[in-house]
C-alpha cells in the first residue's frame, strides 16, 4: 500500500491494524479462507523493513 508522505497518522494506522489482525490470527483465517497461503505475509513492513 502506498501513503502520501504528508499523512503518516494514516500510514501508521493502517499498520497498526495490520499487526492487529497477523497477531490475533484473522489475517491467517482470511488467508486460510481464500486460499491464498502461499503469498500471504507472516510479518508486516513498511519500506521492506520491519517497523518498531
Amino acid at each position: 500500500m502506498a501513503f502520501a508522505k504528508s499523512n503518516p497518522k494514516l500510514r501508521d494506522a493502517v499498520h497498526a491494524a495490520l499487526d492487529k489482525l497477523v497477531a490475533d490470527g484473522t489475517y491467517s483465517r482470511i488467508i486460510a479462507k481464500w486460499g491464498l497461503q502461499s503469498s500471504a505475509v507472516h510479518q508486516v513492513t513498511m519500506n521492506g523493513a520491519t517497523a518498531n
